[in-house]
């Protein structure tokens, strides 16, 4: 019944977006949307995109990754984000639905983020590094600190797990990758990523890189992950191993799909600005790379 009203709460949210655009501007409006650990970085290009309120308003409506499909099939969304791998028509099958392409934008990565007093470690300032098996005692065993890292810690230290929500593509990974496991578990949940960034002490949480790189104000901390950090360069070369692509999919039927088109376009282009965010942000994924053949093939017949 929860999940009912949260995909209700969605769906409601979107039209909601839709009428205050509408009413406010009768130009026509380009509806991005999808997961909220996309929406920073499209807020940062649609800022600075320089056709935006031109021929149309582009306006991004942040919800979770699960919903970004249906709304792109039904063409409420000219562009649907998800923050996972995600597959429309699986590669090496008949294609289901056509007329849908899917992409990959950026490489960002999951951060297991903490906030733990200094005064319980053995050593203050120790960055703690994190594997499938601490995470599994952590959120599926509940022990304590102390124990999960024995040699690190002088006194006990109860931990509070957080998450996220079913239908969101960063709980995807979390899930499939660092937990590594598909055993229930109860913990607190929050409905983005930003809001992990500010937790109370002895909690445990996850993040987009994408976000704790570009936060001005939090409390937590990012664990290593085997023994590697997350920065732009382990992302990059796939040293990291928590991460993750940003997905975009597409509509060929869109009614605007042209103004769709060249703002692709420009987000996979050499223009300077376009390149300073993707260098904050995370790794972009070149428009030449076999998993964007089909948008690659798709953009060609546009100007």
């Amino acid at each position: 019944m929860k999940w009912k009203r949260i995909w209700i709460s969605f769906w409601l949210l979107t039209f909601l977006a839709v009428f205050i655009v509408t009413l406010i501007n009768r130009t026509p409006y380009f509806l991005l949307g999808g997961s909220s650990s996309v929406a920073s970085l499209m807020e940062q290009l649609l800022t600075r995109y320089p056709d935006n309120h031109k021929k149309g308003d582009f306006n991004y409506v942040s919800s979770a990754s699960a919903g970004a499909p249906p709304r792109v099939e039904t063409n409420l969304f000219g562009i649907g984000w998800l923050s996972e791998e995600y597959h429309i028509n699986p590669p090496d099958k008949p294609k289901v639905k056509p007329n849908l392409i899917d992409f990959q934008m950026m490489k960002d990565a999951l951060i297991i983020v903490y906030n733990v007093p200094q005064q319980y470690l053995v050593t203050p300032g120790t960055i703690l590094d994190f594997d499938s098996q601490k995470i599994q005692q952590i959120y599926l065993d509940n022990k304590p600190w102390n124990e999960v890292f024995p040699s690190l810690f002088k006194k006990y230290l109860p931990t509070k797990t957080f998450t996220r929500p079913n239908g969101s593509g960063t709980r995807t990974v979390f899930d499939q990758k660092a937990l590594n496991s598909d055993s229930y578990y109860a913990a607190n949940t929050v409905d983005s990523s930003s809001a992990m960034l500010n937790l109370d002490p002895g909690s445990i949480g996850y993040t987009s890189y994408a976000d704790y790189s570009q936060a001005k104000a939090i409390n937590v901390t990012a664990g290593t992950w085997e023994n590697f950090e997350a920065n732009y360069d382990t992302i990059e070369t796939n040293i990291y191993s928590l991460w993750r692509p940003f997905t975009g999919i597409i509509n060929k039927t869109y009614k605007y799909k042209d103004e769709i088109a060249k703002f692709l376009r420009w987000i996979f282009s050499d223009e300077p600005i376009v390149t300073e965010i993707f260098k904050k942000y995370g790794p972009r994924i070149n428009i030449n790379d076999s998993v964007n053949q089909e948008l690659n093939t798709w953009l060609t017949q546009f100007n």
